[in-house]
């Protein structure tokens, strides 16, 4: 953690007056990006605790609106094997990889049941290991961009990141009529339920950058898409992200196992077939999605 991240954050005096006007008719997740004038904010952030305190210092009795997910009574119950999977690797993996590795299934969202039972027992775990952009909420949806100008930068980042060609860059303040049409498909694209609902499904910000970077690498220049050529762009940018999740699982996967093979005794054996027959399952899994990618 960086100075800067560890520097406390100091209220103003127009934010308190916010706080003490609001505080008991909007959640803290409103409250925050209202304060901080941030719509990506959350009450999980740095800013957000800063709130919650300052509430909880002028009131200590108050009881402040939140959109955190609290854990259901219909949950499913981790088997030991899972639970000591996650006990194990909680920080090398995040939460939603230690369930699909946990219930052999890498098309798991943080939304399906069993992800659920992995995050709140991942929770009991150590909650510090788990970053806060990736804790469960009910307003963590993935946001669009806004106008075109904002579009405009993803567009130049993503699209001219490594050619250089900066005769090529969209001018959003000289756009030409070609460019304007292209920009407002796109952001059209964008705003479909589909695109948002797949988006949202990424709780890590990297994965999400891919999925929302290749889509706009694909798409940018193409303005005329039928609905179904817009779903199927969804579907191969989905796939480019779940060949990189799942890469990444077997990596960390080989990295435990040569940690497994040091250990000693019941345990050592347990692991060592535990994450052979998972990375197996994973590299059958990649071989799979990558022959989707191809047909896409």
């Amino acid at each position: 953690m960086s100075d800067s991240e560890k520097e406390e954050i100091i209220l103003t005096d127009e934010q308190k007056k916010f706080l003490d006007e609001n505080w008991d008719k909007i959640n803290l997740k409103e409250l925050t990006k209202r304060a901080f004038n941030n719509i990506n904010l959350t009450g999980l952030t740095r800013e957000g605790r800063a709130i919650k305190a300052y509430i909880s210092q002028m009131n200590p009795d108050a009881k402040i609106k939140t959109t955190k997910y609290e854990k259901g009574d219909n949950l499913i119950e981790l088997t030991p094997e899972q639970k000591l999977l996650a006990r194990n690797n909680l920080g090398s993996m995040s939460w939603l990889e230690l369930a699909r590795v946990a219930f052999n299934n890498q098309r798991l969202t943080r939304l399906h049941t069993e992800s659920k039972a992995m995050y709140n027992y991942c929770m009991e775990i150590d909650p510090d290991k788990i970053p806060d952009d990736e804790k469960l909420s009910d307003g963590d949806d993935y946001q669009p961009p806004t106008s075109i100008d904002r579009l405009v930068t993803r567009v130049n980042k993503y699209r001219f990141k490594f050619n250089g060609d900066k005769s090529k860059v969209i001018d959003k303040n000289d756009l030409r009529s070609i460019d304007i049409k292209n920009l407002q498909a796109l952001l059209g694209y964008m705003y479909t339920e589909r695109f948002i609902q797949q988006a949202s499904k990424y709780t890590r910000e990297s994965d999400r950058n891919l999925y929302e970077s290749s889509f706009i690498r694909y798409c940018y220049d193409k303005p005329d898409l039928l609905e179904e050529e817009v779903d199927n762009y969804i579907a191969l940018c989905s796939e480019i992200v779940t060949i990189t999740q799942i890469e990444r699982i077997i990596q960390l996967m080989d990295n435990q196992l040569e940690e497994a093979l040091k250990g000693e005794g019941i345990e050592k054996k347990a692991l060592t077939m535990t994450f052979n027959e998972s990375i197996n399952n994973q590299r059958d899994k990649l071989n799979q999605s990558k022959k989707t990618y191809q047909s896409l």
